[in-house]
């Protein structure tokens, strides 16, 4: 798509979502991360264990778009092998996303959101800290289902696909949050 396309689509998305009132929130959310790195070359072989993610966000929603920035980080994604002891790697950054939301009722709403999600691992092998092991940009998306407790207050479920993180493999996050709207 040309430049101008998308400049002409971004202003059309926005004109039309911006005629009605909009709100600002922010979020908090907690993920099980699933890893699969795949190729790992490693005597004996080896993978990664699952992990526990944490993601905090600020963001405006009009009646049908969501624009969203926030902070994710991933807690350690322990390697097991029986060569390697102690070697292990974390994830965090910075990410920005833009979607649409379905409200089903008073209560209930579907949102699909994409984005990238700005990354850097920092790791540790044979329990030495060599900090920073890998960092890049890659494609994210995320589903959410959001149950209203009041106006303001929101629950929500989310699932979360990150597309090349750490050695290029991708991440699946699945997790709960809580929304609350200015």
């Amino acid at each position: 798509m040309k430049r101008p396309h998308i400049i002409t689509l971004a202003a059309l998305l926005a004109s039309s979502s911006l005629t009605h009132a909009g709100e600002v929130y922010t979020s908090a959310a907690l993920y099980y991360a699933d890893y699969r790195g795949g190729d790992v070359q490693v005597p004996g072989g080896g993978s990664y264990d699952d992990s526990i993610a944490g993601g905090l966000n600020v963001g405006y929603t009009t009646r049908d778009i969501v624009w969203e920035i926030g902070y994710l980080y991933m807690d350690d994604f322990e390697f097991d092998s029986p060569v390697l002891n102690n070697s292990q790697f974390s994830m965090q950054g910075p990410q920005i996303s833009i979607g649409g939301q379905r409200a089903f009722g008073e209560k209930f709403a579907l949102e699909l959101k994409v984005g990238v999600f700005s990354w850097e691992a920092e790791g540790a092998y044979e329990g030495v800290d060599v900090g920073d092991v890998d960092k890049g940009i890659t494609p994210i998306g995320t589903l959410n289902l959001r149950f209203a407790l009041t106006k303001n207050l929101q629950l929500y479920g989310e699932y979360m696909y990150v597309h090349d993180a750490f050695l290029d493999d991708p991440l699946n996050l699945l997790g709960a949050g809580v929304r609350v709207a200015f």
